[in-house]
């Protein structure tokens, strides 16, 4: 598979660093680089991508709005937003306006290239790095009342293990072959999980199954 990529970073540098560090996988075509979100938008009516690498910060337009924009019109498109910033409220945000992933600004190519396989497979992310911030703030936040919330969902037996599967990182395909279905119906059970959560992308699903309990995972160092 190629991945279609696009870089949006306001700073030339950086594009032209991340540029040169994708370069070395075959798999990886970089489409077009934006420094700003306005730029990103209009390149969009004109490209197809696969993956956004999106700065958060920018310019006229920032990342985080023009994610929102972005994702008024399509669901589907993978971005990655990437920042200097590492508090698990931060990257909570950006969850909550439905990007695919974060990314550290001082992330190593094979991290980056990582980011992208992984969203491509099971359409989020969680960096190394970052994962302990974010399950720290989850679970030092989650209350009785929230595990009742999640409780009184009546989670069967089958949805929990593929939101074990989820938060293990495991491909659609994966999950299929571990719970003996079709990936049409992995699909069906993710998006009925979600539909019933209101909740709109997979990483924002795995989070809640962490935050809720349902699925145990432990930060690092704690």
């Amino acid at each position: 598979m190629n991945y279609k990529i696009a870089i949006v970073d306001d700073h030339p540098v950086v594009r032209k660093g991340i540029k040169a560090s994708l370069h070395i996988y075959k798999d990886v075509s970089i489409i077009f680089e934006a420094s700003n979100g306005f730029e990103l938008l209009e390149l969009l009516k004109i490209h197809k991508v696969d993956v956004i690498l999106l700065d958060v910060k920018m310019p006229k337009k920032s990342g985080y709005e023009a994610l929102k924009e972005i994702r008024v019109s399509d669901k589907l498109i993978k971005i990655l937003m990437f920042s200097v910033h590492e508090d698990a409220e931060y990257v909570s945000s950006m969850v909550q306006a439905e990007a695919n992933g974060y990314l550290l600004k001082n992330a190593d190519p094979e991290v980056i290239y990582d980011a992208i396989t992984k969203v491509m497979s099971t359409g989020f992310y969680i960096n190394e790095t970052i994962n302990p911030y974010i399950l720290k703030n989850m679970l030092d936040q989650n209350s009785q009342g929230q595990e009742q919330k999640a409780n009184s969902m009546n989670f069967s037996e089958r949805e929990l293990r593929v939101l074990t599967l989820l938060s293990e990182d495991k491909s659609t395909q994966e999950i299929a072959d571990d719970i003996h279905v079709g990936i049409r119906s992995v699909e069906k059970i993710i998006n009925e999980m979600q539909k019933r959560l209101d909740i709109h992308s997979r990483l924002g699903l795995v989070l809640y199954a962490i935050k809720n309990g349902l699925v145990k995972i432990k930060p690092e160092g704690m």
